[in-house]
């Protein structure tokens, strides 16, 4: 595609002007719903506020938890808090800050691969369509900093910068810990010598990500009692189901389907019309772009994880770069082709920002409206009803513990055991609905207020609880979809 510039010299300052005005288009959907914070960012930001503090790595001061999926997220939450600045918005800001670049690193990555700088520019351009990049920027989430520690993982190793490869993979392990099986995929899929040659040239990255996560591991074993966190365990059953399985492939396929049906289908139709034989460098890092969100998909499927998009996400983004290469293969072995591969690429282009657009203004913002307006009407005013008139030795019984622990500053128990793991022991096997019904959480803590939601109002009123407030809260989370009712509750003593 370089020598459509070639020939067309006048145009070549459209390349970064294009790449600008995208990132510019981008940045105004974020803003958009900005306010869009899921429970799950407040654990973060009550996480760094405790270590801060010196309260140690916990979401209950006074009680150790290893309660956050991506240790270096809340760090980088932390780092910010220390020098006084406001974690909710220092979440928020390097979130979207992280997601632009993480677009520019994927045109360099993509230049790296083809040395083709319309086609590099065309992937930053697309990945600001993104309908999964779009919706978890500005969340205050770790998404947008495992896109681009993934990315640069990629790029490294496509430059043969095998340690700094490594460091950056050992940085993707800290934020989300099974990127991990990215490093066995690494060296699968970049073999191009006998494997005892292949394997000593993999020592060294290898041996500096397993120093980084060590690291961490030997903190954490110090600080919580464990070098896990309690987010593996509550999202995996760790067995093979196959009911499970196939909801979670089928759910998988769905997603990419969603933000990269049409990459997928140029990647499919160019696989046949590129010919045997293709340069080897690059095809091999074609198989390893396209196969590593498949690789993780089945990842997920196999331990009974339900899968949501910002999983997916910094590996399915990767599929774009790997169009990119198919095409510039493609054309590189038919160079009489230009105006058809002009073509493809404009068609691809225009196709894909439409499936986004229309997935992100049909679906994910409508997602986003209904939970911004349920958080702001229902969780919050419990936090703050539970700040102002409960005791600060109170404890607090909550299915979603972010925003409620961090705004109330009560000490929160969850049946998941993502703050408190000994309750989750102790009702291990038995479904949210049967431990709240039968009251089986009080083998372990008789809380003095309970939080709850459920398709039915006050189910949980007795003479033992009484109701304070109830709200109405549609689309309260990723995966779980209707209208629940969340009651905030009295204990009777």
């Amino acid at each position: 595609m370089d020598a459509w510039l070639e020939r067309n010299p006048r145009f070549i300052f459209l390349v970064p002007l294009l790449t600008a005005l995208a990132i510019g288009i981008f940045y105004l959907r974020v803003v958009n719903h900005f306010d869009y914070t899921p429970d799950d960012t407040y654990i973060y930001l009550r996480t760094a506020l405790n270590v801060v503090q010196g309260e140690g790595w916990s979401f209950n001061p006074g009680g150790p938890s290893y309660s956050v999926t991506g240790p270096l997220w809340a760090m980088l939450i932390a780092g910010g808090a220390a020098l006084g600045l406001d974690p909710y918005i220092v979440a928020k800001s390097l979130d979207a800050t992280l997601s632009a670049l993480a677009i520019l690193a994927l045109q360099l990555l993509v230049f790296s691969l083809t040395e083709d700088r319309v086609l590099a520019a065309s992937a930053a351009v697309l990945a600001t369509f993104d309908a999964l990049l779009v919706r978890w920027a500005g969340s205050g989430m770790e998404t947008s900093l495992a896109v681009l520690l993934t990315i640069l993982v990629m790029r490294y190793v496509i430059d043969d910068e095998w340690h700094i490869a490594g460091a950056a993979l050992g940085l993707l392990v800290l934020v989300r810990p099974e990127y991990g099986l990215l490093a066995p995929w690494l060296v699968v899929a970049t073999r191009d010598r006998g494997w005892g040659l292949h394997l000593r040239r993999w020592v060294l990255p290898l041996a500096v990500m397993s120093a980084l996560v060590a690291v961490w591991w030997s903190v954490a074993a110090i600080w919580t009692g464990t070098m896990l966190s309690t987010t593996i365990g509550s999202k995996s059953g760790w067995w093979f189901d196959a009911e499970r399985t196939f909801a979670a492939l089928f759910e998988g396929g769905r997603i990419i389907a969603a933000s990269q049906g049409i990459s997928v289908l140029v990647l499919a139709a160019l696989a046949f019309a590129i010919p045997r034989g293709a340069d080897p460098v690059r095809t091999r890092w074609w198989r390893l772009l396209l196969g590593w969100p498949f690789v993780l998909i089945v990842a997920y499927a196999s331990q009974g994880v339900q899968i949501i998009s910002r999983y997916l996400l910094p590996a399915s983004i990767l599929l774009t770069a790997a169009m990119m290469l198919a095409i510039s293969m493609w054309l590189e072995s038919r160079p009489g082709r230009l105006r058809r591969a002009t073509v493809l690429v404009l068609a691809a282009g225009v196709l894909s920002m439409a499936l986004n657009t229309a997935v992100y203004e049909l679906r994910v913002a409508q997602h986003l409206r209904y939970f911004t307006a349920g958080m702001e009407q229902a969780m919050k005013p419990i936090a703050f009803w539970l700040r102002a008139n409960s005791a600060s030795d109170d404890d607090v019984l909550a299915p979603d513990i972010g925003m409620i622990g961090y705004i109330s500053e009560r000490r929160i128990w969850d049946h998941v055991g993502l703050a408190t793991p000994a309750l989750r022991e102790a009702i291990k096997g038995y479904s949210y609905d049967e431990v709240m019904q039968r009251r089986l959480y009080r083998s372990v803590v008789n809380p003095h207020y309970v939080v709850d939601r459920s398709r039915d109002r006050e189910r949980l009123t007795d003479s033992t609880l009484r109701p304070i407030m109830t709200f109405e809260m549609p689309g309260l989370g990723v995966t779980i979809p209707g209208t629940q009712y969340v009651t905030l509750y009295e204990a009777v003593r």
